[in-house]
């Protein structure tokens, strides 16, 4: 059904794709997903001085994780 509605475009069928993805775990596991790569981002940064620019950074990877659909 996914893969059907990517080939052929149409947003008619959204809310069944919704409930599949909600129903599967989709979106925990990839909000799980996100959330170790941003503790990987911020590991990375932690290595740097601190700068406003490295503050700026770390800002936009919290910003990312915390910010909802």
């Amino acid at each position: 059904m996914i893969r059907d509605v990517i080939k052929n475009g149409g947003r008619d069928r959204l809310d069944e794709i919704m409930a599949a993805i909600e129903s599967t775990g989709g979106l925990e596991y990839t909000a799980r997903l996100a959330q170790a790569e941003a503790d990987h981002a911020l590991a990375a940064l932690a290595v740097l001085p601190e700068t406003p620019y490295r503050a700026a950074l770390a800002a936009l990877v919290r910003f990312a994780i915390a910010r909802q659909h």
